[in-house]
């Protein structure tokens, strides 16, 4: 299926030196077809991640996704629109490349999160959300050992995540602008605010529940709040977002 999200599969380079990087697929049709909307937010988040490490580190290039069967064609539109070719076998296939990846993502998040809470048997709701991390948490899977796995929790529970936010913050899923996620995308809000919803799955999965996305409930109603305690906010000191605090 997938190896990480955050990684490319192969680098190589183009005949005229433009650098080609290179996403593998081995599923097959069928497999991608049985979860569909799974399957979208993967791809869009390896090709936007991808597109976003080229970019900021001044290697544009193309990016292919090689498949050893076709995608079913909402899955090619996905990942054509996000500016990647789609490979299968040796040709390359070609698939409607309009409109907004982001958009596409933010729906398939929240058809995936509906699917989610109808198979795991909990509400979209703030209980729900900490029912679901408990579960995501005691059965996690160690991301060294079975990152297909790994993956496909955290992105589960941030795709829930993100509807219990959706329905107090108005927002939305969009491009992280400010480097905060190790994926391209965070959850915007109606007043274009960033929360890192990915990095509080990541944590969830590593130190447990009391570090899950459900915590940023307890953010959304400080900022209601006209004043309250300092607290510090450790970051490294390579932390890219220094020049905006």
């Amino acid at each position: 299926m997938y190896t990480s999200l955050d990684r490319i599969d192969i680098v190589t380079e183009r005949d005229d030196g433009r650098p080609l990087y290179v996403l593998t697929d081995h599923r097959t049709t069928a497999e991608m077809e049985e979860e569909l909307d799974l399957s979208i937010v993967l791809a869009l988040s390896r090709v936007l991640t991808v597109r976003r490490h080229a970019e900021s580190a001044d290697k544009a290039g193309d990016i292919r996704t090689a498949c050893m069967e076709r995608p079913p064609d909402a899955l090619g539109h996905a990942i054509a629109s996000a500016g990647s070719e789609v490979e299968v076998g040796d040709e390359l296939v070609q698939y409607d490349d309009s409109g907004d990846p982001y958009a596409l993502l933010d729906q398939a998040m929240a058809r995936l999160a509906a699917r989610t809470a109808a198979e795991e048997g909990i509400a979209l709701d703030p209980d729900g959300l900490r029912a679901y991390e408990r579960h995501a948490h005691a059965f996690a899977y160690d991301r060294d050992e079975d990152e297909i796995g790994w993956f496909t929790t955290l992105v589960r529970v941030a795709a829930v995540a993100g509807e219990v936010l959706r329905d107090v913050l108005h927002g939305h899923w969009g491009p992280d602008t400010q480097d905060f996620s190790f994926l391209a995308y965070t959850f915007v809000d109606g007043e274009g605010r960033l929360t890192n919803v990915l990095g509080r799955c990541e944590r969830l999965l590593l130190h447990g529940p009391e570090q899950g996305p459900s915590v940023l409930l307890h953010v959304v109603a400080d900022q209601e709040v006209e004043a309250g305690p300092l607290l510090p906010n450790l970051k490294r000191h390579d932390y890219g977002g220094l020049d905006r605090i």
